[in-house]
């Protein structure tokens, strides 16, 4: 049996997709009352660490409106570039419109996995991405590794009562959601920001 049909017989709703079309490792950075939250920043550190064991890009995807010097911000703490969508319709944070503008992003770019930080907006909008992006999500996580040679990614969390760790991956899917807690690192590099356009 091929892998496309084990996918299929899996669940016949989701159409097999080729794995080799998706690179990159997004971080969904929240943008609140003209701040960026701290725990997305910090989520940053993680993705950094990821994407150097599969040589890819590390992203920040930024929604919102009057975003002004905030899209640089994830820079610093160690994104090699972002992409963000300032517009009026995200002035006000309504959860299906951000959640479908990041699906409309995702289709178009690709990313293989995106991490959300665990706070009422990323449990929010990651199962509804990865609902309608057909994939999986792993929530609260508090470790991620991934595999250099298949790109799999290793979501590890707690079972019921915590005693014991689950190592969860999507072999078949091209992406990944995990929605965790924050890790910390800072890094510097040199300003390059995407402005998304419909």
């Amino acid at each position: 049996m091929s892998a496309a049909q084990a996918q299929q017989k899996i669940c016949s709703e989701w159409n097999p997709v080729n794995k080799n079309e998706y690179r990159g490792i997004w971080v969904y950075i929240e943008y609140v009352n003209g701040v960026i939250k701290d725990g997305s920043l910090q989520l940053i550190g993680k993705a950094r660490e990821l994407a150097g064991k599969i040589n890819t890009d590390m992203t920040a995807v930024i929604l919102g409106y009057n975003l002004g010097d905030a899209v640089k911000e994830p820079i610093y703490y160690g994104a090699d570039k972002v992409i963000y969508v300032d517009h009026p319709a995200l002035a006000k944070y309504i959860p299906h419109i951000y959640a479908n503008v990041i699906v409309q992003l995702a289709n178009k770019y690709k990313p293989e996995i995106i991490l959300f930080a665990a706070t009422k907006r990323g449990r929010e909008l990651a199962p509804y991405v990865a609902n309608s992006l057909r994939t999986g999500i792993t929530a609260d996580c508090t470790e991620l590794d991934v595999d250099p040679k298949t790109r799999d990614l290793d979501q590890v969390r707690p079972t019921y009562g915590g005693n014991i760790l689950a190592h969860i991956r999507t072999p078949t899917r091209s992406r990944n959601w995990p929605v965790l807690g924050p890790t910390y690192s800072q890094h510097h590099r040199g300003i390059q920001v995407e402005r998304a356009r419909s």
